[in-house]
């Protein structure tokens, strides 16, 4: 069975993305910052296909363990909204943007 991680897996799109896979029987990885104290998988915890990682999608080291060990990237990590963008410009720069570049090379 395929491993998928998905990074920001507790954000919006993540949190219906993940019990779905979840529940087709991938095993799935999220990886999330879990800045908004978010208990979007408190119903999926008896599943021993999902793991929660917490931690930043920015940590290089953390995103080549973790890339090693799944077969499926699902990046999802983001900040958006015009307000916290503008709160936090570089921040937004190196989640929504260097993040993905790193995943990808």
């Amino acid at each position: 069975m395929k491993k998928i991680l998905v990074t920001g897996g507790a954000g919006f799109i993540g949190s219906a993305l993940v019990p779905k896979l979840v529940l087709k029987g991938y095993n799935v990885t999220v990886l999330d910052s879990f800045i908004f104290n978010q208990q979007v998988f408190s119903s999926l915890f008896k599943y021993d296909n999902l793991s929660l990682i917490k931690g930043d999608v920015r940590d290089e080291d953390l995103i080549k363990k973790t890339l090693k060990e799944n077969d499926v990237i699902i990046p999802l990590a983001a900040l958006v909204g015009a307000p916290m963008c503008e709160l936090d410009p570089f921040g937004t720069k190196t989640v929504n943007s260097d993040a993905i570049k790193f995943i990808v090379e």
